[in-house]
């Protein structure tokens, strides 16, 4: 068995679905139904996001394919790197299963549009503050900084004022990445990939996401789990473990919920979309 077994099927898979030979995103069909929900929309800013939305997900796409690929050339010896790539594929894939739920509505999917970009634009605003903050004064362009963050903010704000007039509700947080919110709050990344594993691999007696957070922080209980109890030799300061998983380990914590994370937005043939890709397109 090797570790790339399944992982570069489904990237392949993933990768034709959405950009073309010249590696170009595939446009919509005229038949997708994230096609008739931006056309039935009687708001423009809803529209204008629902007609954004495909860039979005393929670029979270993208990320999920490039993280199979980078698993294939790992293997049981190197947990620490498969884990934090792993745990990467997951959040861009749950987001994409977020974004792609074929039980919303357009309105519903605007909305979660929106917020991604709230957050985006406020991040990208807050990112300028901080550099404010560390250069030096005296660095060319520094002092134009000020007045590009006040602009940040005040986008932000008529945007989210915008979003709210097509019927949404809208408040302010403190925290930070959520100043503004439409409507609910969006679900932590953790409550997001343990729904995509147990709609497609089944309730986990422990969310993987607790399970890889440690190790990508380098706490001592997240790197402890990487070694290998069954496989340890005795040394004059005591028992050591190999540090490594063995392939069980291996199959169960990285390759099958990376691969069964990932095929739900791959195609099972040249163009036959898995349910993902059919809620939005037959090629987004």
């Amino acid at each position: 068995m090797t570790s790339s077994t399944g992982l570069t099927q489904v990237q392949t898979a993933i990768l034709a679905a959405i950009v073309d030979d010249a590696g170009i995103e595939r446009p919509l069909e005229s038949t997708s139904r994230l096609v008739a929900e931006a056309a039935s929309s009687s708001h423009p800013v809803e529209r204008h996001f629902l007609e954004q939305l495909p860039h979005q997900c393929t670029l979270l796409a993208i990320g999920v394919a490039d993280a199979l690929g980078s698993l294939a050339r790992l293997s049981p010896e190197l947990p620490f790197g498969a884990v934090v790539v792993a745990r990467g594929l997951l959040e861009a894939a749950a987001d994409l299963y977020w974004l792609s739920d074929q039980s919303i509505n357009g309105q519903e999917r605007a909305r979660r549009a929106f917020m991604v970009y709230l957050k985006q634009h406020e991040t990208v605003t807050r990112q300028l503050e901080q550099v404010y903050r560390r250069v030096p004064v005296e660095i060319h362009g520094i002092q134009d900084l000020p007045r590009a963050i006040d602009e940040g903010w005040e986008s932000l704000r008529r945007h989210a004022e915008e979003m709210a007039a097509a019927g949404h509700q809208l408040r302010t947080t403190t925290k930070p990445g959520s100043k503004y919110v439409i409507g609910d709050a969006k679900p932590s990344i953790s409550a997001l990939i343990d729904r995509l594993i147990t709609d497609h691999l089944g309730k986990t007696g422990l969310n993987l996401y607790a399970n890889y957070s440690p190790v990508a922080h380098g706490e001592g209980e997240g790197l402890g789990s990487l070694l290998t109890r069954s496989d340890a030799i005795e040394t004059p300061l005591g028992v050591r473990y190999r540090h490594g998983f063995d392939e069980e380990t291996w199959r169960k914590r990285i390759k099958d919920p990376a691969v069964g994370a990932a095929r739900e937005q791959s195609v099972r043939g040249s163009n036959s979309p898995t349910p993902a890709a059919r809620r939005l397109s037959a090629r987004r």
